[in-house]
């Protein structure tokens, strides 16, 4: 079973706030029905943007889909949570700085500090 995540950081700020003014009803949503339709297939393209960035991360590391971090699986990689999105760890940070590329500077470098190289590690 495959489960994808909404990465919420990377959906642009204005979407973000609509969606909470539209989900809260903080703000009465009274537009024409086909505009509301083209609304949600905009929305829908915008999360399948987030959900393939996240899949290109991975694939970009070797072996980013299957990372296993204390015995649980960590589809995150270079996150603090195993869903990912939030704060980075020092491998994300590491990896953003690469300009999220698997460099061998990257390879070689032991981010988390515990004695094995990053290419060790993940392969």
């Amino acid at each position: 079973v495959s489960v994808l995540y909404w990465d919420v950081e990377r959906v642009p700020r204005p979407v973000q706030v609509f969606l909470f003014l539209v989900s809260s009803r903080a703000v009465p949503c009274v537009m024409p029905s086909s505009l509301m339709r083209a609304s949600i297939v905009l929305l829908g393209f915008i999360a399948a943007a987030c959900v393939h960035a996240r899949e290109a991360y991975q694939e970009e590391i070797p072996n980013g889909a299957h990372v296993i971090r204390n015995g649980v699986a960590w589809p995150g990689v270079g996150h603090m949570t195993a869903s990912g999105g939030g704060a980075r760890n020092t491998f994300g940070a590491a990896f953003a700085a690469a300009g999220n590329t698997w460099t061998s500077a990257l390879c070689q470098a032991d981010t988390d500090g515990d004695g094995f190289s990053n290419g060790a590690e993940l392969g």
